[in-house]
């Protein structure tokens, strides 16, 4: 989990590739890029999560890819927080 990116204020438009490339052309090796999608229409909900090779390149990620514009959004970073505490 420490190697999870968080990215938010996806445009709609945005798919794993186009993530996985950005991520890419700035350096960073990539794992995997999930898109979080609604349970019943299968719609993107704006956000995702990339795992990235180390937990250096996501605190690197967050620095250099936060306020960059993909699809005319400008993306927000973070390194992701862990699972959610059941309720």
């Amino acid at each position: 989990m420490q190697n999870q990116l968080f990215i938010g204020n996806l445009s709609f438009r945005a798919d794993e590739t186009d993530l996985g490339e950005l991520l890419a052309a700035e350096g960073f090796e990539v794992v995997q890029v999930h898109i979080v999608a609604d349970r019943m229409s299968g719609a993107s909900r704006g956000f995702a999560f990339a795992t990235l090779k180390t937990e250096e390149d996501v605190i690197k990620a967050v620095e250099k890819l936060s306020g960059k514009i993909l699809y005319g959004r400008a993306i927000r970073c973070g390194a992701a927080r862990g699972p959610k505490k059941a309720r």
